[in-house]
């Protein structure tokens, strides 16, 4: 159960981010992308994190 914690939170902040930025303009949108892109910084963090 633990190993799929953190995928599953991090598809779940993704997955909430594109449905908010196909509903909503403005600074929700710039929100939306940031929850979009976060499986990026999640990767990013991680190949840091084995360094």
């Amino acid at each position: 159960m633990m190993i799929f914690a953190f995928p599953a939170l991090v598809f779940t902040i993704s997955l909430s981010g594109l449905v908010l930025a196909l509903l909503f303009q403005g600074w929700p949108d710039a929100l939306s992308a940031l929850a979009a892109g976060s499986s990026l910084f999640a990767l990013g963090f991680l190949f840091m994190k084995q360094r």
